[in-house]
């Protein structure tokens, strides 16, 4: 796996669509944009990679190789805030348009309408975020609407529920797994509370696990749950297919029973791990008829 990184996660709308050429020409599919604020090129051939490095360097990628199965998240970056939206900047009539890129997955035909945006509607300035955001920057008050449209007919949206805009992963090929998970809850528990999901490879140690509210984790046999920092006592693997349902459960319970203004965190630390084992047991998310 090729990984190609900039200072920042700071790009120009040149340098994406080299990155969409390149991929193109090795019939890519996607990139992966990783918490670290880089771009993963997966699936590259025995000394391929190689090959690539001064066309990276001349579009002004760091590039380098890595294992493939977790993109990680070095240590020295700080998560960002939810940038999600079309935001205000300090300069006057001046916007940036954030938009999640779901599980990371950035397809060739998303690179290369981002560039085309940012170049017809901003001055081809965007940004990759720790939370697997892409913003465009500096657009223009009356390019707003048109630089929107021109992103979701790519499937770059802004109008985002809770769950999409907190939702990270550092494994591969968990898309499809995420959009079914995310899809559930959106339909059951609609939440307005922020909160955190991240997705992890069950041999990668990526910090986001423990940064988000909810951590999840896959191996091959189980998904192991972090809530708050850490794994609950006596919530032992849950098989892939019921972490939904107990997910829902403990959602459903937090925002039924929260107090005013208080965040997901909050609300498991105070009623503590006995409950929270509880909400996330077998027994709970299908309780007897």
């Amino acid at each position: 796996m090729l990984r190609l990184t900039l200072p920042g996660g700071g790009l120009t709308s040149l340098q994406l669509k080299a990155a969409a050429q390149i991929a193109s020409e090795l019939e890519l599919e996607f990139s992966s944009l990783t918490p670290g604020r880089a771009l993963d090129l997966p699936g590259l051939l025995a000394g391929q990679a190689a090959g690539l490095l001064p066309r990276f360097a001349e579009a002004g990628f760091s590039a380098s190789e890595v294992p493939a199965g977790c993109s990680g998240m070095e240590s020295s970056i700080v998560p960002d805030p939810d940038c999600v939206g079309v935001r205000e900047q300090e300069q006057p009539g001046l916007f940036t348009i954030g938009v999640p890129v779901l599980a990371g997955k950035f397809s060739v035909g998303q690179m290369r309408k981002a560039a085309d945006v940012a170049e017809r509607y901003a001055d081809g300035r965007l940004q990759l975020t720790s939370r697997q955001n892409l913003l465009l920057l500096n657009v223009p008050k009356d390019r707003v609407v048109q630089a929107l449209e021109g992103l979701e007919s790519v499937e770059l949206r802004v109008a985002a529920s809770i769950y999409r805009r907190g939702f990270t992963a550092c494994a591969e090929g968990v898309e499809e797994q995420a959009r079914g998970l995310l899809d559930y809850l959106e339909k059951q528990v609609p939440l307005k509370e922020p909160l955190r999901i991240h997705f992890s490879a069950g041999g990668c140690n990526c910090e986001q696990v423990l940064e988000a509210d909810i951590g999840l984790q896959g191996t091959p046999q189980a998904v192991h749950l972090s809530v708050d920092r850490r794994l609950v006592p006596g919530v032992p693997g849950i098989p892939a297919g019921g972490v939904k349902v107990r997910l829902e459960n403990l959602l459903v319970c937090y925002k039924r029973d929260r107090n005013p203004g208080e965040s997901f965190r909050e609300f498991c630390r105070r009623v503590g791990d006995e409950e929270l084992a509880r909400l996330l047991s077998e027994e709970a998310a299908h309780p007897a008829a």
